[in-house]
């Protein structure tokens, strides 16, 4: 059988020859964790930079009141007095000789502990600001870096690696349990490796529950075969995303039944403290508004985000609220589990002012449904190869355990990069499928599948939708809903039969799985063979330029 591709996605054919290329195992996602070595400590100094220049000029602008008030110097004697008066029984005591003496060694003495003391924390505070702050998870490696950003005329981020452990080279990880143990933060993770000294890092100096979690399972998953992590998972346990949360939902629960803010974000809000900065709104829908931001902790060239954010209400009622912020949470822990080049990749989640955000990958490219409505109907051949992209999601998707629908996959939700690759976006009505849980009924009516009308989807539900997405991409039309889909005697037959097979109307009679429909489009591309399509024995992308190229 011949194989032909469709694009490239770096160095590779996007395409059926390039089948490995999506497979869970062989793709990497790196990940930058906030890091502080002695947190507890150095979190002090971060409040004292934070807020010394306010400080400072509280006290001018009291003391420029002050005097041209003429209220500085009773104001002053009032604070003095106040200040005295616990010790004004000791001030009348008769001075005996022994507390003069007392009293004159420590006047001597104070000065130059009061210097000392100034010194220690100047040294903190310097070997605090050289200190590395982030933890790059590599795909060669573990890299402890410091990330530094400098002011000039334009804003630009340096990163300085402080350690660097490839992978190979790990040969034991211990855990250390401290004597004063007050929590399981205070725990040490050592890692030996061939330099003579090991890398210690505390679980607490790992700064949030989301950021440990992605540490513990990136390490376990990496380290070389006869490196044991099962210490390490007994500890800590197997943590779910869901645990990691719970400080985000208390700290809610907690807040004022109150929002700051009554619209939508503008351009240059920050966010989480200066971490996210909003760009420009990108789009809003059903599920929620989606912002594009800036994000602090992703390096220069790659630090544009999505932000999508759900409004959570502000009743008292603790139990409406969080009823309200299991949509969102939903979707949180979806994509966390989702590791796959073809799905738009979860960085985070925080919760500000009453509004949920998922921090999320940015997706740069064209939605199917967009390129459609702008270039018209697309050739048989391209959608060919597009629906084959399509069948390597869900294969990765129904092949979870238990496995995942998306229940809008459907071409707005399909971007398409200018390198060919397709990837999925918005899992705000996905879930996962589980014997005899009857779900409600969400996604577009005329890509749904008739199970899925009553609220049963199962993997085969998608396949239904990729039908009608075929069918959309060829016919520049939306199919009617709720019946088996015909193309026309215009197209193949082999398509006609791929389309009317996927929307069929018992799941029974559709292709048993991703799998199945991406063999049969392997077999129309080969017998669709353009001869121009060979040229010295090697395979040419002919897709037209003007369907690869962003907006």
């Amino acid at each position: 059988m011949s194989e032909i591709p469709f694009g490239k996605y770096g160095n590779k054919f996007i395409g059926p020859e390039s089948k490995g290329l999506f497979e869970p195992t062989k793709s990497f996602q790196a990940e930058y964790l906030d890091y502080c070595p002695n947190a507890e400590v150095s979190i002090w100094f971060r409040l004292i930079d934070k807020w010394l220049p306010a400080f400072f000029f509280g006290i001018g602008l009291v003391f420029l009141v002050g005097v041209s008030t003429n209220a500085l110097e009773p104001v002053l004697i009032f604070l003095a007095k106040a200040l005295l008066l616990p010790f004004k029984p000791f001030l009348k005591m008769q001075a005996s000789g022994n507390s003069i003496d007392m009293i004159q060694i420590f006047s001597n003495i104070s000065q130059p502990i009061f210097i000392l003391i100034g010194l220690w924390i100047a040294k903190l505070t310097l070997e605090q600001k050289a200190s590395p702050n982030t933890i790059y998870l590599a795909r060669s490696g573990i890299d402890i870096m410091l990330k530094k950003v400098s002011l000039s005329s334009e804003v630009s981020t340096q990163w300085i690696s402080k350690e660097f452990i490839p992978w190979s080279e790990i040969e034991e990880i211990k855990l250390l349990r401290p004597d004063k143990k007050r929590s399981n933060l205070d725990y040490v993770i050592q890692i030996r490796y061939s330099a003579s000294k090991p890398l210690k890092i505390r679980y607490g100096d790992i700064l949030t529950p989301w950021h440990r979690m992605k540490f513990i399972e990136v390490l376990s998953k990496n380290v070389p075969k006869g490196v044991s992590c099962e210490e390490l998972k007994n500890v800590f346990g197997s943590p779910t995303v869901r645990q990691s949360y719970t400080e985000i939902w208390l700290r809610e629960l907690a807040a004022a039944p109150k929002r700051d803010k009554l619209t939508p974000l503008s351009a240059g809000l920050k966010l989480q403290d200066g971490t996210y900065t909003i760009q420009e709104k990108l789009g809003m829908g059903g599920q929620g508004t989606v912002y594009l931001a800036r994000s602090e902790r992703l390096p220069a060239d790659a630090n544009l985000v999505a932000l999508k954010e759900f409004m959570l209400p502000v009743y008292p009622d603790p139990k409406v609220r969080m009823k309200a912020a299991e949509r969102f949470q939903i979707e949180a822990e979806m994509l966390s589990r989702l590791h796959h080049p073809q799905i738009v990749r979860f960085f985070d989640l925080f919760i500000e002012d009453h509004r949920a955000y998922l921090v999320m990958e940015r997706a740069q490219g064209v939605n199917l449904k967009a390129l459609v409505q702008k270039e018209g109907k697309l050739k048989e051949r391209e959608v060919a190869r597009l629906a084959w992209q399509m069948c390597e999601i869900l294969k990765f998707l129904h092949g979870n355990d238990p496995p995942v629908t998306h229940r809008d996959f459907t071409p707005d939700n399909l971007i398409l990069s200018a390198e060919g690759m397709l990837k999925l976006i918005d899992f705000s009505v996905a879930r996962q499928v589980e014997a005899s849980v009857t779900g409600s009924v969400v996604g577009k009516p005329n890509f749904m599948a008739p199970e899925q009308f009553r609220g049963k989807p199962i993997p085969q539900s998608d396949i239904y939708s990729l039908g009608a997405s075929i069918y959309f991409l060829l016919t520049a039309k939306e199919p009617e809903a709720i019946q088996t889909t015909h193309l026309g005697p215009e197209f193949s037959c082999s398509m006609n039969h791929i389309v009317a097979k996927s929307t069929a109307i018992e799941a029974s009679d559709r292709f048993e799985n991703a799998e199945a429909l991406a063999i049969e489009l392997e077999k129309f591309l080969a017998e669709h063979q353009d001869v121009t399509e060979k040229i010295d024995g090697e395979v040419i992308h002919l897709a037209r330029e003007k369907h690869l190229e962003s907006p």
